[in-house]
């Protein structure tokens, strides 16, 4: 299957896309099927077949998916290119059912699959992509294994986000339901190619110190924690118990703290972030006195514009940091602050709702206070770096190992929308980033798929966490004492090759 898409796009990356991240995210979606014993390689066919048209379809919506990324002699990134004839230079299919689920590379698969824990098998590889040639902004790879279809979709993260990639996944979800051969053509021909950016202030004007994120100092970044040492995990959240403890939690301080009105998931987050940060008090990493911090990646263009008119043409990545920052002391004995029994007494776990409501409350204040003032100093301050300053003075400004930790919320990758691929059962099982991809003190909230765990409790929220090797079952044990996980974490989810 070939195309040959009309639109021509032109335009220049912002300072926040030069200086962007410049490797793939790469997001797994599993999905039951529901094959025929006798006919399953001509379903998984037709399977192949649709998947790959609405792909091409959503290749099609957003032009500048068919260019490529390159870095200019200046080492910064550019988008060079004119559409060109759809080759398989994004996609790759891996026939069905191959291989068998007998021979040791299958079984191998549904290991992985068993236990939530994707490898690199499982998306486009990346072996024979480079900068200096090109590589493209997104790929995808088509995986069968018997009963279950894993499309891995690899994002290059310097020109999308996670506010493209909601958009990118709706749009194909929708393209599959589309049967006709003349979708692709009509799909070009409204293309979203008019973007306006946030403009950047001038050079002179930017203040440096509205980004607590970056360090300017001159030691050198801290080294990092060997991928050998690290563990990812699939964490569910036990929805009646979650929803149970957060009412406590307002009806003890309301629904606001520090002036913001918190979310759920900011408490999903704090429990985490307090659970992380307790493991390490626990194992001396860090003191009583120390901060801990807690990097929010979002996108800052479509934040920024939440309150005024929303932008439907939005692509590329305007990803900005924040910090929310919260004494240790503070967050997990908040009895030395504020003399309250009645806050223990409410929070019935080893975790006081004050220190639990602050740190969410830290949370949602430092994801609030990124808006248009904000976006266009860190453009322009971005304007004047070098892509290497930059990462390096972001790099020292996070100690993964002791009081930094980082959270991407992908919740709104997802919608859980009914999917139309023919032989399918119509709905995603699973949502899950590659573990392969380990970046110590990272946690991700995944979208919400619902479903039950083994007892029958229902999942209300999921997340992905990434860890040093000892501090992983401190966190793991410390969540299941509180009643607030379904348990499986540490027993059958954990990433191959752990421990």
């Amino acid at each position: 299957m070939s195309f040959t898409p009309t639109e021509t796009v032109s335009f220049n990356l912002t300072p926040i896309e030069q200086n962007g991240t410049r490797q793939y995210k790469r997001v797994a979606i599993v999905l039951p099927l529901l094959l025929s014993t006798n006919d399953s390689p001509r379903e998984s066919s037709i399977i192949q077949e649709r998947t790959l048209r609405a792909f091409l379809d959503t290749l099609s919506a957003w032009p500048f998916l068919w260019r490529s990324v390159r870095i200019s002699g200046e080492r910064k990134l550019v988008m060079l290119g004119t559409p060109s004839t759809y080759s398989d230079s994004q996609s790759e299919l891996r026939n069905a059912p191959t291989p068998p689920s007998n021979q040791p590379e299958g079984q191998e698969f549904f290991s992985q699959l068993y236990l939530n824990s994707l490898s690199a098998g499982f998306f486009r590889s990346e072996s024979e992509l480079n900068l200096v040639s090109g590589v493209p902004p997104v790929m995808m790879k088509v995986s069968f294994l018997d009963t279950l279809l894993v499309l891995g979709f690899s994002f290059y993260e310097a020109v999308v986000d996670g506010e493209f990639i909601s958009r990118f996944f709706s749009w194909m979800i929708d393209a599959t339901w589309m049967f006709d051969s003349t979708h692709i053509t009509a799909a070009s021909r409204m293309a979203f190619v008019h973007r306006r950016p946030i403009e950047a202030v001038r050079p002179a004007d930017i203040n440096r110190n509205m980004f607590s994120f970056y360090d300017w100092s001159k030691r050198p970044p801290p080294q990092y924690t060997p991928k050998d040492r690290l563990v990812c995990r699939l964490i569910e959240f036990k929805k009646a118990n979650m929803l149970d403890f957060m009412g406590r939690i307002r009806r003890a301080v309301g629904s606001s703290v520090f002036g913001v009105r918190v979310k759920d998931e900011d408490y999903i987050v704090a429990i985490i972030w307090a659970t992380i940060i307790h493991a390490r008090l626990m194992m001396d990493r860090i003191k009583l006195r120390h901060n801990a911090r807690l990097n929010i990646l979002l996108p800052g263009e479509p934040h920024a514009r939440r309150a005024g008119e929303h932008d439907f043409c939005y692509f590329g990545n305007s990803t900005v940091p924040t910090v929310a920052e919260l004494g240790v002391s503070r967050m997990l004995f908040p009895d030395r602050y504020i003399i309250d029994h009645n806050f223990q007494y409410q929070s019935n776990c080893h975790y006081s709702i004050r220190g639990l409501s602050e740190a969410a409350g830290a949370i949602r204040w430092a994801i609030n206070k990124v808006d248009h003032n904000y976006v266009r100093h860190l453009m322009g301050l971005k304007d004047t770096l070098q892509p290497s300053t930059d990462w390096a003075a972001y790099e020292r400004g996070i100690d993964r190992h002791t009081t930094g930790t980082v959270f991407e919320d992908w919740s709104g990758y997802f919608n859980n929308q009914a999917i139309g691929l023919p032989y399918s059962m119509g709905r995603a099982v699973r949502m899950l980033p590659c573990a392969d991809d380990k970046e110590e003190g990272k946690i991700v909230l995944l979208p919400t798929l619902g479903g039950l765990d083994a007892s029958g409790n229902e999942i209300g929220w999921t997340a992905w966490v990434c860890l040093d090797v000892e501090v992983m079952p401190i966190v793991l044990r410390e969540l299941d004492i509180q009643g607030w996980t379904t348990g499986g974490a540490a027993a059958n989810m954990n990433t191959m090759e752990s421990w």
